[in-house]
């Protein structure tokens, strides 16, 4: 026969396991946050070795440049550069929109269900384009008020 323990263990109160609950949050949001931080210092250290982002600005331009469709006048669309370009990283961003050689020609179709998008992209577009001489194609079929209204701040 075994000899009965006499000293039974008691269940743990409630404020006991709401403390062991908080301690254990905090240790969980300590170990996330160094999760965080050391994703981005890998983050951060690979970008750093990544011979693309050592490339001085004015060779990244050039590059960009380069990166034009052939077509005399450019349209809109995000699979093509210069807007590509705005989507790869921060600085590929920052390069391309402060480039305005890559906004200068623009080529775009005037339909009314897509009117007040396409016052948010134009605007945009000759905004970048700073001070270089314009180039647009622009084919209305129609409200050539609104269009006017909208190219009278770039004339």
């Amino acid at each position: 026969m075994q000899p009965s323990n006499s000293i039974v263990d008691s269940p743990p109160t409630t404020s006991a396991i709401a403390r062991e609950h908080s301690a254990l949050q905090t240790v969980r949001d300590h170990h996330r946050s160094q999760v965080i931080k050391k994703k981005g210092n890998i983050i951060q250290s690979n970008a750093v070795s990544s011979p693309i982002c050592r490339l001085p600005t004015e060779i990244l331009s050039e590059i960009f440049i380069h990166c034009l469709p052939q077509d005399e006048h450019l349209s809109p669309r995000a699979s093509l550069a210069p807007i590509l370009l705005t989507t790869i990283c921060r600085r590929w961003r920052q390069v391309a929109i402060s480039l305005p050689r890559l906004w200068c020609t623009l080529q775009m179709e005037v339909r009314d269900p897509d009117w007040q998008k396409l016052v948010i992209c134009c605007n945009s577009w000759l905004e970048r384009s700073g001070v270089r001489p314009l180039s647009l194609k622009i084919k209305c079929y129609r409200d050539w008020d609104k269009l006017q209204n909208l190219l009278q701040p770039y004339a």
